[in-house]
């Protein structure tokens, strides 16, 4: 037998060994065994030709335990309970020659967080995508875009949307390193000073679709970085999503995005109300995204170096959930992007009272010759305090308000103050200019196409070296 039977203290059983017992029989089995045909594969290319023979009954085991055996720790010793049973005694024996539940343990986490970060990374190319799309479609919808809380200057919702793509690329870019570092192959390391089998430690990672091992093998059990540096990752997307949530729920508040009924919900008690709640949800995710940075910086703050106790399922747990709010909170604001309008009649009547025009007055008074920077913020803020005394704002003011404040008497001044004339002038790079967002949204796309190559291309190498572990065995073998 693998281990002694033996009988755990109930409270220890409810608390700590059932619910670990329970997350790996229901996400992590296919990953163990995965492991142990893997360092079966590389034993035989070691010389240890009899490792092999426990492959056809290693596969067979995927999906054959319900529950686990009370007398062991883990799913991994249940593993090989079973494996005994099943096989003579020496090819269950040799299978496992050189492992330790260290390197085991930390090859099958770092599989698996690979696996479900890599499914996010698909959710957030899905979200670029359609912003990009949307993009396109309202580069000429102009809105008044806001700095402290105040209006600013006009911009286009496209020329929005695409910056809020550029924020969220980042995001895929830290966290695609991120998991760059995550999928290196800590297997062969054994407890902690390597393997004494000679087995090839490149083979194992490529056989379980790692990019490469970690290099040292304490660094191999003892590190918990990998999963610290992918949680801050999802910490900054949490706050990447948050802030363009607020916005979102800003524009509904004021009428000008139609979230439809189906994801809204109405008040309790005023009649009046349809609220969309949809966005306070991705809001909540998008806070519990942060929320499992902290779990993962104190244990790794607590943690002795050499000890890698506490980097096991505590570490996996919030991970995961980490992973998970993201994908949830991806997958809902995608359905409100994709089903929602923007009213462009409300957008448009946020101009009739504002002065975000005030700065272009200025720049053009420069651009003019008129007078020189200083002179011509002194000349418009007087323009505009002579306008306040009259109740009006910069739409509503006459030529001969320009006229008296401003020195001008060419009437093509007033194409200072057309928004398309405004977007125009702004033709340098990533600016409103229509053909500026044109070049820009081509790049942006042609970043994100090279952004899902480069992820389905690890994507097709975990897939086809999964397949090749958990197939039957046929008469070329590995």
């Amino acid at each position: 037998m693998t281990s002694m039977a033996r009988k755990w203290d109930e409270t220890y059983w409810e608390e700590i060994l059932k619910p670990y017992h329970q997350f790996c029989l229901e996400k992590l089995f296919d990953y163990f065994v995965d492991v142990l045909i893997a360092n079966a594969v590389a034993l035989q290319e070691a010389g240890f030709d009899d490792a092999i023979d426990a492959v056809e009954t290693l596969n067979a085991l995927r999906g054959s335990l319900s529950e686990l055996d009370r007398s062991v720790e883990d799913l991994y010793l249940a593993i090989l309970h079973q494996l005994e049973e099943r096989c003579d005694r020496r090819t269950a024996g040799v299978v496992r020659l050189g492992l330790s539940r260290n390197d085991v343990d930390m090859t099958v986490y770092r599989a698996y967080i690979r696996d479900r970060a890599c499914e996010l990374l698909g959710s957030l190319n899905d979200m670029r995508k359609l912003l990009l799309s949307l993009a396109r479609e309202q580069t000429a919808t102009y809105i008044v875009a806001y700095t402290h809380h105040q209006p600013a200057q006009p911009t286009t919702l496209g020329h929005y949307l695409a910056a809020v793509e550029c924020l969220l690329a980042r995001d895929f870019r830290r966290l695609w390193e991120a998991v760059k570092n995550v999928n290196r192959c800590p297997l062969g390391a054994s407890a902690l000073a390597g393997t004494p089998y000679g087995v090839d430690r490149n083979l194992l990672a490529e056989l379980l679709g790692f990019d490469e091992p970690v290099e040292q093998t304490y660094d191999a059990i003892a590190s918990g970085d990998w999963a610290l540096e992918l949680s801050c990752a999802l910490g900054v997307l949490g706050s990447s999503l948050s802030r363009f949530v607020w916005d979102l729920i800003h524009w509904a508040e004021k009428g000008a995005l139609k979230v439809p009924e189906d994801l809204t919900q109405g008040s309790s008690i005023m009649v009046q109300k349809n609220n969309p709640v949809v966005l306070e949800h991705c809001r909540a995710l998008t806070a519990k995204l942060l929320g499992g940075v902290e779990a993962i910086s104190v244990l790794n703050f607590n943690t002795p170096f050499g000890d890698v106790n506490d980097h096991t399922v505590h570490v996996l747990g919030p991970l995961e959930e980490q992973i998970t709010y993201g994908q949830r909170a991806l997958k809902l604001l995608n359905v409100v992007l994709s089903k929602s309008t923007f009213a462009k009649d409300t957008l448009a009547k946020e101009f009739e009272n504002k002065n975000v025009l005030a700065s272009e007055l200025v720049d053009y008074l420069v651009l003019t010759g008129h007078c020189d920077l200083l002179e011509a913020q002194l000349k418009v803020k007087q323009l505009l305090d002579v306008l306040e005394q009259k109740g009006k704002a910069l739409p509503q003011a006459h030529w001969e308000d320009f006229v008296q404040s401003l020195g001008v008497e060419d009437r093509k001044f007033l194409e200072a103050l057309k928004l398309e004339e405004f977007a125009a002038r702004r033709s340098v790079l990533g600016g409103l200019s229509f053909e500026a967002q044109s070049e820009h949204l081509r790049r942006a796309e042609s970043r994100l196409f090279e952004d899902m190559r480069e992820l389905n291309r690890l994507l097709g190498r975990v897939q086809v070296a999964r397949e090749r572990l958990r197939k039957s065995l046929d008469n070329e073998g590995f």
